[in-house]
């Protein structure tokens, strides 16, 4: 699909509002001279295929992942369920959805940064060190090129930075307490220039799915649930070993 609509762009000249026509660009750069077309090349095909792909599976992997921690959070915990359906209920119910409406959901907000702070999607980030770095109170150096794993969960539930980490507390994430709090102690989406390009689109389409699940249906723990979660050690993305696993009732059904 990549190759086929590459190949049309290029050849017929058009140009879309999408990811992977800024690859296409950055991978080509025309410049006029004396009538003739001299290209450069900045992307490979290659690498413009791998960014795309990439761009679209963590898009949706990560969220799916966010989503499904989230429902097990709901399931285990009926009083933050109750509390955040009649939050959302109170400020949506009768209005259109819309960015400005999502904005005000600042409790959902809060329980999903929580939940991405007990479950964060990516539970290490690898970065490569570009100038020579002295840990400090260490003799520890790191010189260029060294991979340096920063471990996001062990961050993310240490008891001096979020007091009681085994609690979920969405209040942590209120403006006031977010303030008392460097920001890349939260680590879910990544810091500074290279973290994450679709946090705002994640936590849009989050917002949307959690509000849409809580208005129609009530989650609770089944018999295949298992409360604490209990991580697969293997594998890129943190999920459950054995899957997570809720009952779900439609609230809105009538009953005989």
């Amino acid at each position: 699909m990549l190759n086929t609509t590459k190949t049309e762009r290029r050849k017929l000249r058009t140009k879309a509002n999408d990811f992977l026509q800024l690859m296409i660009d950055a991978g080509e750069k025309e410049i006029l001279e004396s009538s003739e077309i001299d290209k450069k090349i900045y992307l490979d095909d290659d690498t413009i295929d791998a960014q795309s792909l990439l761009f679209l599976i963590a898009g949706y992997e990560t969220s799916s992942t966010l989503l499904s921690f989230a429902i097990h959070v709901l399931a285990a915990k009926s009083d933050i369920q109750n509390k955040l359906r009649t939050h959302i209920k109170d400020i949506t119910e009768g209005k259109e959805m819309s960015y400005e409406l999502l904005a005000q959901l600042d409790y959902l907000e809060g329980f999903l940064l929580e939940t991405l702070r007990m479950y964060p999607p990516l539970a290490r980030v690898d970065r490569i060190c570009t100038k020579e770095y002295i840990l400090p109170g260490t003799s520890i150096k790191i010189e260029p090129g060294n991979v340096v794993a920063i471990p996001v969960y062990g961050i993310q539930m240490d008891p001096d930075i979020y007091p009681e980490p085994n609690e979920f507390i969405p209040e942590r994430f209120t403006e006031e307490n977010k303030k008392e709090r460097p920001s890349h102690l939260f680590l879910a989406f990544g810091a500074g220039p290279r973290n994450c390009i679709g946090k705002r689109f994640a936590m849009i389409s989050a917002k949307l799915a959690m509000v849409a699940l809580l208005k129609k249906f009530k989650f609770s723990l089944c018999e295949k649930s298992v409360h604490p979660v209990v991580f697969e050690k293997k594998g890129i993305l943190l999920k459950a070993a054995n899957g997570l696993w809720v009952h779900i009732e439609n609230i809105n059904q009538k009953q005989d």
